[in-house]
């Protein structure tokens, strides 16, 4: 006898984060010294004052709408996590940003770093640097290269599975990282990189009966990829292979998020390490815009994998360093390619924010709000960390040009909103218990079960009326609908949730795009503003040159008389030379 299976869940039951004393997100403001010839083009109009290391103001310009007059001095205040000023040297934002956070993975925990601001606002600066001032990323990998010391992990007994899982390694399933590392480091003189790994695997099975090894060892992976059009593109493939490149397939689930394909190599040293990502990053996608001549037009992500081995310990741990370089945002201009691209990286960048937006809102609401990380594929490799599995900093880098003071207020705003959010990690969904009915199922939905099996037997035996579930149906386009009251009364539950949800967000969404139509009023109004200022000194320029030109005619005329006078004055000293020469010949 067959039995059905009945999900036991209560519909009003809501999950709820448990208020816990969590860090908030770190966020960081970096200003760029100008450059160029911004100083020439009047740029510095001083919009942008640093109140101490945690408080920053946005001078507000003078509209229509805020009766703020151009003597006035009007200000918007922020507070970040800490403000670094155009003097701060990469070696100083490195010890207050990713100092920290680079040594606690090493005790398991997982960090998230990335950038926001404006395009040519000095965000790959501030990740990559140059050989001689390098950025965050030289800085952590050097810092983690310090730790690991002489404790490198030269058996390679394990690899990430994705970015997520360990597995153990053999010569089969790492015949793709000793292929990449030959590619890699074919340049190098002699063959010592290429062959290393292949020489590693080759020798783990005399490797392993060697005990005369440091207790806890590490091995370091990277793996290196660019959001492209919201598609993921690995770049630690060949550079022949980018034209014909594929998006890798995205992949997720409840636990973790997988990136199918993604390749990650094995580093042994510091110059390994910036070798492979000096690889990836010159296959990262560039565009000259507007704002900049070789505008990142990709948000590119780097993970640092950390796998610490420990031969007390039965297993394995790993733990991981994302540092994301974001494109910068800027107006939707342009045709064609250029187009799609910055949409598709506005659009990003909004989800991102919007997920922040959502979780500063769920601190202090009653009913939690879904997070939309769906709408975008950079927040759906980000979701552990929205979810609470790692901790987050962010960093905005902000161009101090007075023309782009609108960007960089909205940039401050969300920068002071995201410092104020706290991440509640969220505990794995429960399981529903499922349970074994005693009852079977009628063979018709159009009949009760109550009325088919009252007052019959089964097996020879009375079914009593009480172990009988009410159940019934109705037939719908060929589909049986049932229509028992909890039935009802669960759908109408999540149909009223689904329906609250979706307003909120069209709410959200609304107060959004009327904050952006008000920006966009304001500027428009300043711009008419600035033009009338511009025609009043057109107007007053004008005016002073015709009164320079009329003194110019003047002065001119007072040149002629005075040459006049000065020809008469010659004349008559001539006839008075003449008169007195003849008067002395007389006497």
């Amino acid at each position: 006898m067959s039995t059905d299976t009945t999900a036991i869940g209560n519909p009003n039951n809501e999950t709820t984060n448990t208020r816990r004393v969590e860090p908030p997100v770190n966020v960081y403001v970096r200003i760029r010294p100008f450059i160029g010839d911004e100083l020439v083009r009047g740029e510095n109009q001083n919009m942008l004052c640093i109140r101490d290391e945690k408080r920053i103001a946005v001078k507000l310009y003078p509209t229509a709408t805020n009766n703020i007059r151009p003597a006035q001095t009007s200000y918007n205040e922020y507070e970040v996590t800490r403000i670094f000023d155009h003097n701060c040297t990469q070696e100083e934002l490195f010890e207050q940003i990713l100092e920290q956070s680079t040594d606690e993975i090493f005790t398991g925990s997982n960090w998230l770093l990335c950038t926001l601001g404006l395009t040519n606002s000095g965000k790959t600066h501030t990740m990559f640097g140059t050989p001689k001032d390098p950025g965050l990323i030289p800085q952590c990998l050097q810092r983690i290269f310090l730790h690991v010391g002489y404790n490198i992990d030269t058996k390679v007994l394990y690899k990430p599975d994705g970015l997520e899982n360990l597995v153990q390694t053999n010569m089969n399933n790492l015949q793709d990282e000793i292929n990449y590392r030959k590619y890699i480091f074919k340049d190098d003189k002699d063959d010592y990189r290429r062959s290393r790994l292949q020489n590693i695997v080759q020798d783990q099975p005399s490797i392993l009966d060697d005990h005369s090894v440091e207790d806890e060892h590490y091995s370091v992976w990277i793996s290196f990829f660019e959001l492209y059009n919201e598609s993921v593109f690995d770049l630690l493939i060949k550079p022949s292979a980018m034209k014909k490149r594929k998006p890798l397939r995205l992949m997720q689930n409840n636990e973790s998020t997988i990136i199918k394909d993604l390749v990650q190599i094995p580093v042994f040293d510091l110059k390994e390490a910036e070798d492979t990502i000096r690889f990836g990053y010159s296959n990262r996608a560039t565009s000259k815009t507007d704002l900049n001549e070789a505008s990142s037009r990709s948000h590119a992500v780097l993970c640092i994998t950390l796998i610490t081995f420990d031969e007390f310990e039965e297993e394995p741990t790993m733990s991981h360093m994302y540092i994301c370089d974001l494109a910068g945002n800027e107006p939707s201009t342009g045709t064609g390619k250029q187009l799609a691209e910055t949409c598709n990286i506005n659009t990003s960048l909004m989800t991102f924010k919007d997920c922040i937006r959502v979780l500063n809102e769920n601190q202090t609401a009653k009913k939690q709000m879904l997070l939309p990380y769906r709408n975008s594929v950079l927040t759906s490799i980000f979701r552990p960390f929205f979810i609470g599995r790692g901790r987050t900093i962010i960093c905005c880098n902000v161009n101090p040009c007075a023309t782009f003071i609108s960007q960089t207020n909205d940039l401050l705003k969300f920068s002071a909103l995201a410092q104020k959010t706290i991440i509640v990690p969220v505990e794995p969904p429960q399981k529903k218990v499922v349970v074994e009915s005693k009852i079977k199922g009628p063979k018709r939905l159009g009949q009760g079960v109550r009325g088919a099996a009252l007052g019959k037997k089964k097996n020879h035996q009375t079914v009593d009326s009480d172990d009988v579930e009410e159940q019934s149906a109705i037939i719908i386009d060929g589909s049986a609908v049932p229509t028992d009251v909890q039935s009802i009364h669960y759908w109408k539950y999540c149909t009223k949730k689904a329906i609250d949800l979706l307003q909120k967000q069209a709410s959200n969404r609304r107060l959004f795009f009327i904050e952006r139509h008000q920006e966009r009023t304001n500027t428009i109004q300043y711009v008419l503003y600035q033009r009338e200022q511009i025609e009043q000194l057109i107007n007053e320029k004008q005016l002073l040159n015709q009164q320079i030109e009329s003194l110019n005619k003047t002065n001119q005329s007072e040149q002629e008389n005075c040459k006049h006078m000065k020809e008469k004055y010659t004349e008559f000293e001539i006839k008075y030379n003449d008169l007195l020469k003849k008067y002395n010949q007389t006497n």
